[in-house]
């Protein structure tokens, strides 16, 4: 699955719409200032919020699709085997039990080590300064740049001596 910065099409998704910026890093959109009255600002708030949107964009989060695939396998599978062993009350309480612990632990051990991988290649890219793809394009681009450069002088040389 491809991340939303990688989309398969041509023009990469953005999942979030930019906001303008502004040089004062206290700036409040004047539609976003609190009112006062705790009802409005919060009904105001919760308007704002797009669920289906939110659901749409769930694929892209890493970790999310391994952590609820996880938490939904071993929620299932713990309120079947307590169906059998008591009430459809008792086994429902365990599955969803079941699946929240199961789906945020999986979600968290995978952000901890997908956080440590990240940590490894800034350390990489710091180290080993050649590997890094833009340093070797610019190192490419000056090598191009000194050859032309002696090609022109050869040329120069040549229409000198003959």
């Amino acid at each position: 699955m491809t991340s939303p910065n990688e989309s398969s099409s041509s023009s990469p998704r953005k999942l979030v719409p930019q906001q303008e910026l502004t040089a004062d890093p206290n700036y409040v959109n004047p539609e976003e200032k609190l009112s006062g009255n705790a009802i409005d600002d919060y009904s105001r708030a919760m308007k704002k919020i797009v669920f289906s949107d939110d659901m749409k964009h769930l694929p892209y989060v890493p970790c999310a699709r391994g952590a609820l695939m996880y938490g939904i396998a071993s929620g299932l599978g713990i309120g079947m085997i307590r169906y059998m062993a008591g009430g459809v009350r008792k086994a429902g309480n365990y599955a969803v039990g079941t699946f929240v612990f199961v789906a945020l632990t999986s979600w968290k051990l995978c952000r901890s080590d997908r956080e440590e991988d990240m940590a490894t290649q800034r350390m990489i890219a710091e180290k080993y300064p050649e590997r890094n793809a833009r340093y070797a394009k610019s190192r490419y681009e000056a090598a191009l740049a000194a050859k032309r450069e002696e090609e022109l002088k050869m040329k120069g040389e040549e229409t000198k001596a003959g």
